[in-house]
């Protein structure tokens, strides 16, 4: 982990069923006002409304922009009381780097860029936010 006074850097692998994987980068910014060495304090929200869940598959294969709208919904769909609202980076705009955001009631916010995708028996890639267009 790398900290500083407002934020945090973690990482994730996600293994999908078909084998495929995707690196999360996770990137923590703290509620305005807050430091690091604070207590946690939850602040509970009304949770948010169920959306569909897109198909994550097309055609057996996944692309970093299904990746996006299924983990977005998923997380919205988690009805956490803390979760204000949670969105695919290309939800808004065309990115350079797809991903996915979490915004707390608390004012944190929580930055999931992907970072490397590999297919079935694949290694990453060697290059970071150097995406396969499907995995």
């Amino acid at each position: 982990m790398i900290s500083h006074s407002r934020w945090a850097h973690y990482g994730i692998v996600i293994t999908t069923t078909s084998g495929s994987r995707l690196w999360v980068t996770i990137t923590s910014v703290l509620a305005p006002g807050a430091r690091i060495d604070d207590a946690d304090v939850p602040v509970p929200g009304e949770p948010l409304t169920a959306v569909p869940v897109p198909a994550l598959y097309q055609d057996g294969k996944i692309t970093p922009r299904a990746a996006e709208a299924y983990l977005a919904a998923t997380l919205t769909n988690s009805a956490h009381p803390e979760i204000r609202r949670a969105y695919g980076y290309t939800d808004n705009a065309p990115t350079r780097h797809p991903g996915v955001g979490i915004e707390f009631h608390s004012g944190a916010k929580v930055y999931l860029p992907f970072a490397h995708t590999a297919r079935a028996g694949q290694n990453r890639g060697r290059e970071r936010y150097r995406l396969q267009n499907d995995f």
